[in-house]
This record gives C-alpha cells, sequence and structure tokens, in this order.
C-alpha cells in the first residue's frame, strides 16, 4: 500500500513537470489579413499549426504531425533590414508567413506559392504580427523564399 502512494506521488509530480514544460506552451501569432481571413500560428514551441479561414470557418490547418507536411522558418538580414518567415510546405503548395522591414519594404503577412509561382499574397490589416524565430520549432528553410523571382518584395 505504501509503494501505491509512492507511485501516485511521482505520476502526481510527472504530470506536473509535464504540464509546466514548453510541450504544453502555446507560443502563437497571427493577424486579420486584408482578405478580412484570419492568419493564425499556434503552438510555435511544439509543432507549428498554421491555421486559415475565417473565425467562423477554418478553410486550411497544417503543421508536421499531417503526413506530407514539412514546416522551416528562416531569418534574412538585408541591408536596410531583414526578414523573418515560417513556411508550411504541403506537397507543391507552401504557405508563407512573413515579418519583413526594410529600406522600401514593410510586409507582414501571407504569401501562398505553387512550386516557385507566388499565388497569392495578403498583407495583414494591423502591424501587430510578428515572428521570434528562437522560439519556434522548424528546421532552417534549405530554400530561400525571399528570393523567388514572384516574390512580393520585387513587385
Amino acid at each position: 500500500m505504501n509503494q501505491l502512494k509512492v507511485l501516485k506521488k511521482i505520476a502526481f509530480m510527472c504530470l506536473g513537470l509535464m504540464a509546466s514544460s514548453s510541450a504544453f506552451s502555446m507560443e502563437m501569432t497571427g493577424c486579420v489579413l486584408e482578405n478580412n481571413k484570419v492568419l493564425s500560428l499556434t503552438n510555435l514551441d511544439f509543432i507549428p499549426t498554421y491555421s486559415y479561414g475565417t473565425t467562423k470557418k477554418n478553410e486550411l490547418t497544417l503543421s508536421e504531425d499531417v503526413p506530407g507536411v514539412r514546416v522551416y522558418k528562416n531569418h534574412i538580414g538585408l541591408s536596410g533590414g531583414a526578414i523573418s518567415y515560417i513556411r508550411f510546405q504541403n506537397g507543391d503548395y507552401s504557405y508563407v508567413a512573413f515579418d519583413g522591414l526594410g529600406k522600401g519594404f514593410d510586409f507582414t503577412g501571407l504569401i501562398v506559392y505553387k512550386g516557385e509561382k507566388m499565388i497569392m499574397s495578403k498583407s495583414c490589416k494591423d502591424s501587430s504580427f510578428r515572428l521570434d524565430l528562437d522560439r519556434i520549432n522548424a528546421l532552417k528553410d534549405p530554400a530561400d523564399f525571399v528570393s523567388a523571382p514572384n516574390s512580393a518584395f520585387y513587385k
């Protein structure tokens, strides 16, 4: 009977430690885009999750625990500014949440690519969207989506 009490205490302590660990943290950011859709990035420090849609209907959710989805991040310093992004790749499609500011550009929002071709670019309605890449659990992006010829930065 005494062993059972000890095991219960250990189990309780383990649950407490797990609950306080970053695995249960919900690092998140997002914004309302110019098309009135919501870009939501949640659980960034554990399994980053991308959601897109309205407040009433989610149109797409992607995370690395979905087969075929990969998540990458990158920070690129530029003369007079920098760009940070997180990219959710699903087959030929890449959903890229950007946070960039520099000489000649200020863009926070979502750009969707099919291959290297940009098929959608929507900016955030406000400037509260920010990415802290140190808090995002993703690999460094092997691709460079900022230099894509059809990117919003080269319009």
